[in-house]
Parts: C-alpha cells; structure tokens; sequence
C-alpha cells in the first residue's frame, strides 16, 4: 500500500491502516477526523490528513513494565 499523500483512505482502508474497527473509524470522525474528499456519500481521507489528525489527537500510550518475579 502506498502511504504519500495523495493516496486516499476509505472507511475500510482506514479501518485496516489503523487496525482498529468499523466503528472506531465512525468515532474517530466524532472527535473530528472530517473527511478530505466526498465520492457521492462515500467519505475519502488522504494520508496526511490522517496523520496530521493523529498527531493532534492522539494520546500516547502508557506501557507499564512487569515486575521481575
């Protein structure tokens, strides 16, 4: 899969590049991940407009180490 720019995202691309659900996709668009592009209904996104939203919105996550036994 080519990842510039100019490559666009369907619900179903994002849904495998993010490797998260159809639904998460759909909450991701909530909290504001709008569409860059509008194919009849079908919403598209580019490449940099996703991680730009990533970037912004993101929360890092915390790794918490076991303790040795």
């Amino acid at each position: 899969m080519q990842e510039s720019d100019d490559r666009l995202y369907t619900v179903n691309d994002l849904r495998s590049y993010l490797r998260v659900s159809r639904s998460t996709v759909y909450v991701l668009v909530a909290a504001g991940l709008e569409p860059t592009y509008r194919i009849g209904v079908s919403p598209r996104w580019t490449h940099g407009s996703v991680v730009s939203f990533l970037k912004t919105h993101a929360k890092p996550a915390l790794f918490v180490a076991a303790s040795p036994k």
